[in-house]
């Protein structure tokens, strides 16, 4: 159907950014957006607080 897979944005979250860039737990190479990347943050990782 030609679908691709959007870059996930984790520059908010910087222990789920080094798990997208360790190649040890991303095998699967996911896109994700490097955290040296100038592009406005598309989101939070949103954690509730309890």
């Amino acid at each position: 159907m030609g679908g691709r897979l959007l870059p996930a944005d984790l520059r908010s979250d910087p222990e789920l950014q080094a798990m997208a860039e360790s190649a040890a737990t991303n095998p699967q190479h996911w896109p994700y957006v490097p955290r040296s990347s100038a592009a406005p943050k598309q989101g939070a990782v949103f954690v509730p607080l309890h």
